[in-house]
């Protein structure tokens, strides 16, 4: 079906090259509507995978981070009575529950800036900040114009939910009577990073348990949201009956880091000095250690300090902060045993690969440790619904669980699991691409 109304798509990270572009998604998309690719000008595409885009254009990159990013904060406290991640965000970006006198002026600063911020977050004042900072906040022209040159009817953009292109579009849209619909791109985006101040008019979501979040976090109302799940999960579906190429001839467990620090390494050594006291029962078994690639620190793994862990290969050699390729992470799961590890979303990866996890969830005296992070993030407070997830909330229990699961990590009801893991993230037998498609076209209908 060929539609006249055309559709800007803008891609402003390189998480949505590799979701959308590299996975062909989008081509696939501009078979059927008239599309306009802009992308940030600092990202590197091949313009051969949107090939039937109808034009593919850079834009300059938004100088104005910094004060969309500062709104956000004010607009999260403004609104923290709504969720208790939006009262944590801010007070973590301010590090207002950690104590760091060793900068004694910016131990000040910090504080002073907090203040500030909930001066400028209250009922009556709010309305003023909004009126004199937000909307004066100035667009991102270069983007601005794409619009204008091309009259898009449709703004549609993969994001974060916070991005200054994002909430630019945003604005614009609005002002303009455009449409705008965003595709939101992670598990917890719309519980506990964004609180949005201009309002997009459609969005669409991973699962119900998202679309939820929307309407109770983001005041949307149910008929402007959409489930369609994940684009860089949408292949994990296709190839999860397959047999996989193994990375390692011998078995092992993975063992899944957090971009939040915690105590990584002491929960590696509990489970190493497990693995070793019962070196006869476990025989060859090994743990692979994924560190996240977005970790907030660097991780101080030392093979010499562990018998029966290895650092992830292809960790080893990734830039710190780089996106992986969405290919390997089949392989590691999929032939793994079960999963250890952090609460993110590899929680969601390993239960489409019909993989059994234990999550970390005690205090191990990190400031944001595990039980702190269960408590404050929305996206995780139904986690205790899925069979297959175990919450090691005492880590005087984690070598039980541990043996336990070795004994019985095959799960019996894949279709349970399905079922559970369809309310976070959704799935059925369109692909994703085609989803967007339908909805786009209600988008054209209505």
């Amino acid at each position: 079906m060929n539609i006249k109304k055309r559709i800007g798509f803008f891609i402003s990270d390189k998480a949505y090259v590799r979701n959308f572009i590299d996975t062909e998604i989008l081509n696939n998309l501009s078979k059927s509507f008239d599309i306009y690719v802009f992308f940030k000008k600092d990202l590197i595409i091949q313009k051969s995978k949107i090939s039937f885009a109808k034009v593919i254009e850079d834009y300059e990159l938004s100088v104005n981070n910094e004060y969309h990013q500062y709104a956000n904060l004010v607009s999260l406290w403004n609104r923290k009575e709504k969720a208790v991640s939006f009262e944590k965000r801010v007070i973590e970006h301010y590090d207002i529950d950690v104590i760091k006198l060793k900068n004694f002026f910016s131990f000040i600063k910090s504080r002073l800036n907090f203040y500030l911020l909930t001066f400028f977050s209250l009922k009556l004042v709010f309305p003023v900040f909004k009126k004199f900072f937000i909307n004066r906040i100035k667009n991102n022209d270069d983007l601005i114009n794409k619009i204008k040159k091309y009259k898009i009817d449709l703004v549609v953009q993969p994001t974060s939910g916070h991005l200054p292109e994002t909430l630019d579009l945003l604005n614009f849209c609005k002002k303009n009577n455009i449409l705008s619909y965003l595709i939101i791109d992670n598990w917890d985006n719309l519980s506990s990073k964004v609180c949005y101040y201009y309002k997009p008019d459609f969005i669409s979501v991973w699962g119900e348990q998202s679309k939820k979040h929307a309407i109770k976090f983001q005041n949307l109302e149910s008929k402007q949201i959409s489930v369609v799940g994940s684009a860089r999960f949408d292949n994990y579906f296709k190839i999860r009956k397959n047999n996989i190429s193994k990375i390692f001839k011998n078995r092992y467990v993975l063992f899944l880091g957090s971009s939040l620090p915690w105590d990584e390494n002491l929960a590696l050594k509990i489970l190493d000095d497990h693995l070793q006291k019962k070196k006869d029962f476990y025989k060859d078994l090994f743990i692979v250690y994924r560190p996240h690639p977005f970790r907030k620190i660097k991780t101080n793994f030392k093979k010499e300090n562990f018998k029966n862990i290895i650092l992830d290969p292809q960790i080893e050699n990734l830039k710190y902060r780089e996106w992986p390729n969405l290919e390997y992470y089949p392989k590691i799961i999929s032939n793994s045993l079960f999963v250890v590890g952090g609460l993110t979303s590899m929680i969601i990866e390993s239960l489409i690969f019909w993989k059994k996890y234990i999550a970390i969830s005690y205090n191990d005296n990190f400031p944001r440790n595990p039980e702190y992070i269960l408590k404050t993030r929305p996206h995780l407070f139904e986690l205790n619904n899925v069979d297959d997830l175990y919450l090691c909330k005492n880590r005087n229990q984690l070598e039980n669980i541990f043996f336990d699961l070795f004994n019985k990590y095959s799960l019996e009801e894949k279709s349970k699991t399905d079922e559970q893991r369809n309310f976070f993230l959704f799935n059925d037998n369109l692909n994703f691409e085609d989803r967007i498609k339908n909805q786009i076209l209600k988008i054209f209908n209505k």
